[in-house]
């Protein structure tokens, strides 16, 4: 059996990390064992799926946290809150979470009276 070299093991990593399937980009992102720069440039990635799984790993560096904490994706967001390695940007995504849910209002109050009424008249 031969072993790869670290340097060879790298050039594989950093191959699967351009890869065209996003379920292979995303393995590499969830590995705990992905160099930083690599989680790095894959909090960027195109697939969704890929930032989560970054945003999951609590091996990610702080700077692609920073980058991620500013998603839209509540799963993105809620993968971050429970990283064990996110520190403070654990708690920021919490509150990202909750202002997203919170605003905007989808309905306003005249809107949703109208439907009540709507309702209790479509009963009887």
């Amino acid at each position: 059996m031969i072993c790869p070299t670290e340097q060879q093991l790298r050039e594989l990593v950093e191959r699967l990390a351009t890869h065209r399937h996003a379920p292979v980009r995303k393995a590499v992102a969830s590995d705990s064992g992905t160099p930083a720069d690599i989680l790095g440039g894959l909090a960027s990635d195109k697939s969704v799926e890929v930032r989560r799984s970054v945003a999951g790993n609590p091996t990610t560096p702080d700077d692609a946290l920073g980058r991620l904490v500013r998603s839209e994706d509540l799963a993105t967001l809620d993968a971050l809150a429970k990283n064990s390695g996110a520190g403070d940007v654990a708690k920021d995504a919490r509150h990202r979470v909750e202002a997203i849910l919170g605003e905007p209002r989808l309905l306003s109050d005249e809107e949703i009276r109208r439907i009540e009424d709507q309702t209790k008249r479509l009963r009887g």
